[in-house]
């Protein structure tokens, strides 16, 4: 399934943030640091990806069957950071869960590059 929707977009709803900008920078900075990490993976484009506002979307980042994975996986870094939960059970399921999903990514990754 190709995603043509805003990155930033996304992720601020699923954060509960979508009529919020004053946010807007810190979220960016927290996507772009998850960018950062599945470009260290392998996973995606050769050079690392970032956006800069909402007009970035997932296809500029990729068209890869994995994407659900990477988008999952960059919102539980940036909740992780920006907003954790307050019970350590579900800051411990996510954190097992973000584990799972570099493996996954990162074995992607070695196939997607050439």
């Amino acid at each position: 399934m190709i995603d043509e929707s805003s990155i930033l977009a996304t992720i601020k709803k699923q954060l509960l943030l979508v009529d919020q900008d004053a946010f807007d920078e810190d979220v960016i900075l927290l996507i772009n640091a998850a960018f950062a990490t599945l470009n260290q993976l392998g996973y995606g484009p050769d050079k690392t990806f970032s956006i800069k506002g909402a007009e970035e979307k997932w296809i500029d980042f990729t068209t890869d069957d994995m994407l659900a994975t990477a988008q999952s996986y960059i919102y539980i870094s940036v909740r992780m950071v920006f907003d954790p939960p307050d019970r350590s059970n579900i800051l411990e399921a996510l954190k097992e869960l973000k584990k799972e999903q570099e493996s996954r990514l990162n074995i992607q990754g070695e196939g997607y590059r050439t």
